[in-house]
């Protein structure tokens, strides 16, 4: 994408398979190197653009690593900074069980507020735009805890659940998996995508 909008582009990859994937697939020009490195040889370069696609979630200091990516952007840059989001329905859906909660590989999760203390306490003045977005898949966790909050206060209500059984095991299981497919197609494949422009803002 940055190749299209810029003529000279740059892109750090600490992995090795990914740097070949960045170079073989992708047809990028990529350096096998941190950030810190390539900061110690290179703090007067400055860009126009800079990205940070899932890093500083992974950045012991933050705000450190902030002030030094921005003293790399040149004045009127941009800054793009995606990473999981504590304001989000999904992690007021999932809790504990955020799936972006995973130490010590996610040092940090950030709301906006923090994002923006961060920015805000640098020299410069920034303009800040937020935007948030979901894949299918959050929609769908996200239903399932409101589904399964439903379905406890609904079972409480219960004193003798019906189960419903069928003689033939071969035709039951073969009806359940065909529910479990249409199930699937339904929610990730239809109501997902219908609902995620609402959820997203």
């Amino acid at each position: 994408e940055a190749n299209n909008s810029f003529s000279n582009t740059l892109g750090l990859e600490p992995s090795l398979n990914l740097l070949n994937y960045s170079k073989r697939i992708l047809k990028v020009k990529a350096l096998k190197q941190s950030f810190g490195s390539f900061y110690k040889k290179n703090s007067n370069r400055k860009f126009d653009a800079i990205t940070l696609i899932h890093v500083i979630e992974h950045i012991k200091k933050p705000k450190d690593f902030l002030k030094k990516t921005l003293s790399l952007l040149r004045i009127g840059g941009i800054l793009y900074i995606e990473t999981p989001n504590l304001d989000s329905l999904l992690f007021k859906s999932e809790q504990k069980k955020y799936t972006f909660l995973t130490p010590p590989e996610h040092a940090y999760i950030f709301s906006e507020k923090s994002i923006r203390y961060m920015l805000n306490t640098q020299k410069s003045k920034f303009e800040i735009k937020s935007h948030t977005y979901s894949y299918t898949e959050h929609v769908v966790s996200i239903l399932k805890h409101f589904l399964k909050v439903a379905f406890k206060k609904t079972n409480n209500h219960k004193s003798n659940p019906t189960t419903f059984y069928l003689n033939d095991r071969l035709a039951k299981k073969s009806l359940v998996k065909y529910k479990k497919k249409l199930l699937y197609f339904l929610i990730h494949k239809i109501f997902a995508t219908l609902i995620l422009p609402f959820i997203d803002s």
